[in-house]
Order: structure tokens, then C-alpha cells, then sequence
């Protein structure tokens, strides 16, 4: 977990993409802290 956190910390932003219902969404992010040692995007 540690990698990953500290490759989208690198990063800056970066987008995650979901789907609600038929509808596709694309949300930027670009904070990413490790909580218990698991990544939260906020």
C-alpha cells in the first residue's frame, strides 16, 4: 500500500472513473493519505 500511496502522491492529479446507473462520471482527485495503512483519495 505504501507504493501506491506514494506513486499517486507523485501523481498530483488523477481522475477515478464510475458509472451511476447509465451515466458515466470522471471525478479528479489530488490528495491521497494512508488511514491504518489502507490509501483514502479525498
Amino acid at each position: 500500500m505504501q507504493t501506491m500511496h506514494d506513486f499517486l502522491k507523485k501523481a498530483g492529479t488523477y481522475y477515478i472513473a464510475t458509472v451511476e446507473g447509465d451515466t458515466p462520471k470522471v471525478r479528479p482527485f489530488g490528495t491521497i493519505n494512508l488511514f491504518d495503512g489502507i490509501p483514502v483519495a479525498s
